[in-house]
């Protein structure tokens, strides 16, 4: 049976969007078989990075989990997640009307693996302020956008005082982060658009009878 080599964390950044009818969230493994201490430090990493980033006014930071899995990829037993939840949930301030709820742009975490199971992962922030050129990618993304996510990832892997891994149940191997890679054009993750209320508007079409 698959297994991870032995304990580690999983922290998972949270928050909600679209006056909390959707949610999103990603997570992140660290080399580390306990519970981080510092939660004031892990939430002003999150906190810094999501206001640097620009996330869209509709969308909110409201916390974190940090939980222990074990080989097998559940909770051992008896264990209880850290669960912080902040006091006031920080809101994005990006006014730009363009952004949609299950739009994201991937952040693949890269290791010093070519390929192979546990090389990569990947990582759907919430909906952020991006400029789309008349090509349909970002503008500038080598120059602006990779050096916050590598100061936010600093900043955990300080705060929760370990490595940040790939961690693959499937190869059993933890491998540590080397690095991030960022594609140009913006994807879809279509999970965060699955609670908004639809409306419809309809109108009449005037289409003259059959001939026959």
């Amino acid at each position: 049976m698959a297994s991870y080599p032995r304990n580690h964390l999983l922290l998972t950044v949270e928050g909600d969007a679209w006056a909390q009818q959707e949610i999103w969230q990603f997570g992140l493994h660290f080399d580390s078989a306990v519970l981080p201490a510092n939660t004031a430090a892990i939430d002003a990493a999150i906190a810094a990075w999501f206001t640097a980033s620009n996330a869209s006014e509709y969308v909110r930071y409201i916390g974190f989990k940090a939980a222990i899995i074990a080989p097998d990829g559940k909770y051992p037993p008896s264990h209880v997640p850290l669960v912080f939840t902040r006091t006031q949930p920080l809101s994005g301030s990006s006014t730009n009307g363009q952004l949609v709820p299950q739009a994201s742009l991937a952040v693949t975490l890269t290791t010093a693996l070519a390929r192979g199971r546990g090389h990569a992962g990947r990582i759907y922030p919430p909906p952020m302020a991006y400029t789309i050129q008349s090509n349909g990618q970002i503008l500038d993304t080598t120059n602006a956008i990779p050096p916050k996510w590598v100061t936010f990832l600093n900043a955990l892997i300080t705060a929760v005082g370990a490595r940040l891994v790939i961690a693959s149940q499937a190869a059993g191997t933890f491998t540590p982060v080397t690095g991030i890679r960022l594609g140009k054009v913006v994807d879809t993750q279509r999970k965060r658009r699955n609670h908004l209320p639809e409306s419809y508007v309809t109108a009449a079409i005037v289409n003259p009878p059959s001939a026959s």
